[in-house]
């Protein structure tokens, strides 16, 4: 049966108002003239998805507890504001339940003025106000909730083509709800929309260095072999930059990126501080809760600084390691995406993703290293058997194996998922680039943040399904 209740006005009186007949049409040049209905549909299978996590990143259990719609006019300032939750009563629950239903009729919202668009966001902590742009959408989420700490969520979708009737339709929906200060409507429309995550991840399940072991080198078309011990490094964090600042950029470039820092200069504009003994770099341009992951611990995510995650295996030490993937060091950043697409674009895997959005965030791995007597690189012939004496050649190729800046910072970066060896991974929303191990080796450390030997993930990648698909890292040389 359907229910109809007002958010500014009780019940009776908008059921006294509802069939009441329009002395005027206002006509359907301007959308955002005239007082209007706007029957709200959100179709797809993506309401049906549940939270990401690390042993089951997208499956079929329900889990969007909370719908924000947002009505606003042409220049996406928003106009009206109605949030309903799973755990409404009563009339609220009505509408939730015609909201969410994937073959629902709809819910009519009556008594808008200036409106032209509609968007829906599930699951967001930090509902916006009237007045406010909805691209503000992405700054309010992150301030209210890093996007680290969290495994709900956040969908967005939109229907900024209303399609209008010239007639009151049928009483047909599954519950009115009056939101604006009119009891009745000149124009009709229907906002029929699908909604889907915005963000992708990087999951690592194992983080660890090469203690001991040996690697070819040429110089001057001598092939020779390094071989090292004692490198085990302190972690002090993982920053991510390079990525998309803003869930819903108005036009996805460049600008829109949080860049790679130049250099060693993680710290040009933030702080140092201090977190369970160790140091932490903190992001620059108020993004450290987006960019860097040091000491989080919540639910299936791991302290990256906790003892109890360490391991050693053979000539491995890892920082931190997951056999049964239980817990993961995560990243969550945005890709844009044409809020419009409806469920079949999304199935026919039609992103409309524009050039600009093929962008591969960045990752650099933080280390701290003062090299002690443990520590020790030999150069050898190409065999590995006989010492090389000439100590000009041994300078050259340990130049940069010595760890002797007066910091002790250093960065393993990494640049570019690929999908095999050598093909490159196309960067995607909805997707997760889960890598399995990393283990970092000496000639995989820099002074930098960018560096030429770049480091590239090797993943399979899955749009919208959010199906978990092993990674496998490889450091370049």
């Amino acid at each position: 049966m359907k229910k109809v209740f007002s958010i500014a006005a009780i019940a009776f009186t908008v059921l006294a108002l509802a069939g009441c007949n329009k002395d005027a049409e206002t006509p359907y040049n301007n959308p955002d003239d005239g007082v209007k209905a706007v029957t709200v549909k959100i179709k797809g299978a993506n309401l049906t998805k549940a939270n990401m996590t690390p042993d089951n990143s997208y499956n079929a259990t329900a889990n969007v507890t909370k719908l924000d719609i947002y009505f606003t006019n042409s220049n996406d300032v928003i106009q009206y504001v109605y949030s309903v939750s799973s755990t409404a009563q009563g009339d609220d629950k009505t509408a939730w339940d015609g909201l969410v239903a994937n073959d629902g009729s709809g819910v009519r919202f009556v008594g808008l003025t200036n409106i032209s668009r509609v968007y829906v966001v599930a699951n967001d902590d930090a509902a916006l106000s009237k007045g406010e742009d909805i691209a503000s959408l992405s700054s309010k989420y992150t301030e209210v909730r890093s996007l680290l700490e969290s495994n709900a969520i956040l969908y967005v979708g939109a229907d900024r083509s209303l399609d209008g009737a010239d007639n009151e339709p049928a009483d047909d929906v599954d519950a009115t709800v009056v939101v604006g200060d009119a009891e009745e409507a000149s124009q009709y429309y229907t906002a029929v929309l699908s909604i889907r995550p915005v963000i992708s991840r990087l999951e690592i399940e194992k983080i660890g260095v090469k203690i001991a072991g040996e690697a070819p080198v040429e110089l001057d078309g001598t092939k020779y072999t390094i071989k090292w011990e004692g490198f085990k490094p302190d972690l002090y964090g993982i920053y991510m930059s390079n990525f998309y600042q803003s869930m819903l950029p108005v036009e996805p470039s460049s600008s829109s990126f949080f860049a790679t820092p130049a250099g060693n200069h993680l710290n040009t504009q933030g702080l140092w501080d201090t977190a369970n003994d160790k140091v932490t770099i903190l992001a620059e341009n108020n993004v450290n809760n987006v960019s860097l992951y040091v000491n989080n611990e919540s639910g299936t995510y791991g302290n990256l600084f906790d003892e109890s995650y360490n391991h050693t295996e053979g000539n491995t030490f890892y920082y931190y390691y997951q056999d049964e993937a239980t817990t993961c060091v995560p990243f969550n950043f945005f890709v844009p995406f044409n809020v419009e697409e409806t469920d079949q674009d999304i199935a026919a895997d039609n992103t409309l993703m524009p050039a600009a959005g093929q962008n591969d965030p960045h990752f650099h791995f933080v280390f701290y290293f003062k090299p002690d007597g443990d520590y020790t690189v030999t150069v050898y012939d190409e065999t590995g058997t006989t010492p090389v004496e000439d100590e000009n050649i041994v300078d050259q190729l340990t130049a940069n194996l010595r760890f002797n800046t007066e910091s002790g910072i250093y960065f393993a970066n990494m640049t570019q998922f690929n999908t095999d060896a050598s093909t490159k991974a196309e960067i995607k929303p909805n997707s997760i680039y889960k890598m399995s191990e990393v283990v970092i080796n000496p000639f995989n450390v820099t002074t930098g943040t960018v560096t030429e030997n770049a480091y590239n993930i090797i993943v399979r990648v899955t749009v919208v399904n959010y199906n978990e698909i092993p990674v496998l890292p490889s450091f370049g040389n």
